[in-house]
């Protein structure tokens, strides 16, 4: 099941002879994420080792922007992390890096490099999938492998650097394999439906239960929402057949 997260990545543009190629910290470690998830160093060394990434545009496979030249893990004491411009995360426990090429003879390529020189996009996203994972004694899940297919420059709403958001750009079918997934964890990490109902406000309460009743008509075969709708179209045409009889 592939997986995406955003990051405000560090980007630096290479100018000279290298035209048209670009370095970014595309992912830092350590860092806890919106989904209480947090990738550890070690985590991309296996799927590096055997393939380099895609450079893609937006996650659309069918856009690639350009080759991945180089993509290593950036631990604590990589010269690449004594950049002052670094937040603080990224120098302090290091990061996913990568060296990239844009395919300047294709408009994609072209124009994915533009707006990246230009500042319009300055976060990328990765695409990934998870082998391996644990949850620490503080509840917070540790990705420990990640197969990694794809790294994408996306314009999200800027967000701290510190921080990964987690975003789900999949078809409705991952979507709801990783919404099922998600409640599974929730309620096994916080031990139960009972702990959190303790834990959650009545307002936080009518929320999800409001959340939860959008989705009942998913839960209705499709032929019994048929069904319910020829009868209603039956019972609308009755009342229209004794609101006539009374006028005739």
């Amino acid at each position: 099941m592939i997986s995406r997260k955003n990051l405000k990545a560090f980007i630096k543009v290479l100018d000279g002879a290298s035209e048209g190629t670009v370095e970014a910290i595309v992912n830092t470690f350590e860092v806890i994420d919106s989904y209480n998830e947090r990738v550890k160093p070690g985590a991309f060394v296996e799927s590096l080792a055997e393939k380099l990434p895609k450079f893609v545009w937006g996650h659309d496979w069918q856009r690639p922007i350009g080759k991945v030249l180089e993509a290593r893990e950036a631990l604590p004491g990589d010269p690449i992390l004594n950049n002052p411009d670094l937040p603080e995360a990224v120098r302090r426990f290091g990061g996913l890096y990568i060296k990239a090429e844009f395919r300047l003879t294709t408009t994609s390529g072209r124009d994915a490099h533009e707006h990246i020189k230009a500042g319009d996009f300055d976060e990328y996203s990765i695409g990934y999938e998870v082998e391996a994972d644990r949850v620490g004694e503080d509840g917070v899940r540790d990705l420990i492998k990640i197969r990694l297919y794809e790294c994408s420059p996306v314009m999200v709403g800027a967000n701290p650097a510190t921080v990964t958001l987690a975003v789900k750009s999949l078809s409705d079918g991952h979507e709801a394999e990783q919404l099922c997934g998600f409640i599974r964890q929730w309620v096994q990490r916080d031990g139960g439906v009972k702990n959190i109902r303790e834990k959650l406000t009545e307002a936080q309460i009518a929320s999800l239960k409001s959340a939860i009743g959008s989705l009942d008509d998913l839960f209705i075969p499709a032929v019994s929402l048929d069904a319910q709708r020829d009868l209603d179209a039956e019972a609308k045409a009755a009342h229209f057949r004794n609101l006539a009889r009374n006028w005739a």
